[in-house]
């Protein structure tokens, strides 16, 4: 994923901070420090085998006003690789990790938004892959906590049931859902029965694929967030 955002990437020492772990989930947080009024918030969950330095470049395509937040996983894979649930596990295993680490990034999320004065119409929330399956549980079970969010080559996660969804609170949210046409990892049917799901529950679901790419973060798709994010941003 991370070579299809080399084009970034010169930024990305100018402006990520030390990692952090004031709340539940250790994260990376991007830039140090926020000005002005009205402070936005994009949270970014990696995919399996990451970690959080996987956004490093995400700093330079969002507001200026906007900090970004990128989380570890809290299931270790090996050395600086991480997981949000095991994948070679059973389909109730899923349910059970994703339901866990749900917990902890609702934590995590909840305390920045207290300590640094964001509110849930400022919040954001988005991973690729893996962390694409937690922005689905995460946003669909607490969607009052976010005003958008944003699926990078993700499906629906295992034992995903609609009516737990909070409806009036789902009906608000911006989503952003891109997928390669490609994708051999995550099929594009699957990215395709998530948005018809979605839609459900929303009707402000942008839904972008791309003809060639697989399983990764194209440039094209980068632009193609960077203006709905800018666009939901805009007073």
């Amino acid at each position: 994923m991370k070579k299809s955002l080399a084009a970034l990437s010169i930024y990305s020492c100018l402006l990520a901070a030390p990692l952090a772990g004031a709340a539940d989930l250790s994260y990376l947080f991007m830039p140090a420090a926020l000005s002005g009024q009205n402070p936005s918030m994009l949270v970014m969950m990696h995919g399996y085998g990451a970690n959080e330095q996987d956004f490093n470049d995400f700093p330079v395509i969002v507001p200026g006003n906007m900090l970004v937040v990128s989380l570890r996983a809290p299931l270790p894979v090996a050395g600086d690789s991480y997981q949000w649930y095991r994948s070679n596990g059973s389909e109730q295993q899923e349910v059970d990790d994703v339901a866990q680490s749900d917990d902890e990034v609702v934590k995590t999320i909840t305390t920045l938004q207290h300590q640094y004065h964001i509110s849930a119409s400022h919040t954001y929330l988005g991973g690729f892959s893996q962390g694409a399956v937690m922005t689905y549980a995460v946003a669909l079970t607490h969607p009052q906590l976010f005003h958008g969010v944003a699926v990078f080559s993700g499906r629906l996660p295992a034992g995903f049931d609609p009516s737990a969804v909070p409806l009036a609170a789902a009906k608000q949210l911006q989503v952003f859902v891109g997928h390669g046409e490609a994708d051999q990892r995550i099929p594009l049917k699957k990215a395709q029965q998530a948005v018809k799901q979605l839609t459900a529950f929303t009707p402000s679901v942008t839904f972008k694929t791309y003809p060639g790419m697989g399983h990764t973060i194209s440039l094209d798709e980068i632009r193609d967030f960077r203006q709905w994010l800018f666009h939901e941003e805009t007073p």
